[in-house]
């Protein structure tokens, strides 16, 4: 459950972290729970950070006019 409420309050950040839960019968531990950071994904969100993607349904003979 809590895992479920820090999802929530990190958002989009969340998909950049890899985590392994232990099995309902172990105990939790540094064995058993585990997180890292997943570098590729990050990597290829920073090279985005900033840049956006238009739409539209205007239609024109070049990207300059819409």
């Amino acid at each position: 459950m809590h895992i479920g409420a820090l999802k929530k309050e990190a958002g989009r950040d969340f998909g950049l972290v890899r985590i392994s839960l232990p099995n309902p019968q172990e105990p939790v531990n540094e064995n058993t729970f585990r997180f890292r950071l997943d570098r590729e994904r990050l990597r290829r969100t920073l090279r985005r950070e900033g840049r956006y993607r238009l739409r539209s349904n205007m239609q024109a003979p070049s990207p300059k006019t819409v």
